[in-house]
């Protein structure tokens, strides 16, 4: 890993390194590794698929949830 790593690819590194460590838990409910990038990987698929583009700005808009940190690591890809 380098210190210009991008962000998701440090999740993508670390699903494939470490795909069934916890990667982020909220009470008793959390997500793996595996789990998070593939939720990061739906995410950033459908901002494509409606037209969302590497530069876009994006305002995300959450509580604090597991959900956000799918979302923000999906729309980092």
């Amino acid at each position: 890993m380098t210190a210009s790593a991008l962000l998701h690819h440090l999740l993508e590194d670390a699903a494939s390194d470490v795909p069934n460590k916890s990667a982020v838990e909220l009470g008793e409910c959390g997500y793996t590794y595996r789990a998070l990038n593939r939720r990061a990987n739906r995410i950033a698929h459908a901002v494509a698929d409606v037209g969302v583009e590497p530069g876009d700005t994006v305002l995300v808009v959450l509580p604090n949830c597991l959900e956000y940190v799918s979302v923000i690591f999906g729309l980092a890809k």
